[in-house]
């Protein structure tokens, strides 16, 4: 239980909630017997996986689009995580479920970001909107979706640097 503490936090999940989390795993582990044909650790991860879908909502929801395209998908979050990469996948995932989509990169603090959100882009086939370093994001998302409009995009889907208060320590 001391790796799955471990583990959310590290994932920036709250304390309060990775505490209700793991007792609740652990109030359900205990009183749980041994289920015959499943080892203990499978049992173990049944319960983990369980919880975890119960934390996230319990229920699929579908995205819900705007009438008037396009939808503005804005990703953000700690630095590292991911959303370059998310970005392209979401877009990915729209593509093949019918829908046009525009990738805007609007993380114009790490080197690199945009190359590789360019890179991403031509990988899954979409197009994507940059404007370089020195152009504040919030210019470049407007700019962004702007074209995204102008070419009937569906979707637009913006790259963020995610919380930019842990750049200067705060």
């Amino acid at each position: 239980m001391r790796d799955i503490r471990r583990a959310l936090l590290e994932a920036d999940v709250s304390l309060p909630v990775v505490r209700r989390f793991v007792q609740s795993v652990s109030d359900q582990a205990i009183g749980i017997g041994v289920i015959r044909g499943v080892k203990p650790d499978q049992q173990l991860v049944k319960i983990v996986h369980d919880e975890l879908v119960k934390l996230m909502g319990g229920e699929v929801s579908e995205l819900v689009f705007a009438k008037s395209a396009p939808t503005v998908i804005l990703l953000a979050g700690l630095q590292g995580v991911g959303k370059t990469t998310v970005c392209a996948k979401l877009a990915n995932y729209l593509k093949k479920q019918g829908k046009s989509c525009m990738l805007i990169a609007g993380d114009v603090y790490r080197p690199a970001a945009i190359d590789q959100l360019v890179i991403l882009s031509e990988q899954v086939g979409v197009p994507v909107y940059t404007e370089g370093t020195d152009v504040k994001p919030s210019e470049i998302a407007r700019k962004g979706l702007a074209e995204a409009k102008k070419k009937n995009i569906d979707v637009a889907i913006v790259d963020t640097a995610g919380r930019l208060q842990t750049l200067n320590g705060y």
